[in-house]
C-alpha cells in the first residue's frame, strides 16, 4: 500500500484524512515499527483494542472490525 500514490488511494473514493492514516499505517508496518502480528498473542480483547485505537486513525469500531475480521475473535 505504501507504493500506491495519495491519488491513486484518493482514486477509490477514500477522504485525503484516511489517505494519510493508510499511508502513515503503511509506513510503520513496512518500517516493522508496528507488527500486526503480535496480537495473535495476546490474551486480552481489551488490550487488543486499546493498542489499536492508540494508532493514529483507528477508531473502537475499526479496531473492533480488526478484531473480528483479521483475528477472528468476537
Amino acid at each position: 500500500m505504501n507504493n500506491a500514490s495519495f491519488d491513486e488511494l484518493r482514486g477509490c473514493g477514500l477522504t485525503l484524512r484516511k489517505t494519510e492514516y493508510i499511508k502513515s499505517i503503511s509506513k510503520e508496518i513496512e518500517s516493522e515499527n508496528l507488527d500486526l502480528e503480535m496480537f495473535k498473542e495476546y490474551e486480552d480483547d481489551d488490550e487488543i483494542i486499546n493498542e489499536i485505537c492508540e494508532i493514529r486513525g483507528i477508531g473502537l469500531w475499526k479496531a473492533e472490525f480488526v478484531m473480528l475480521r483479521g483475528l477472528n475473535r468476537l
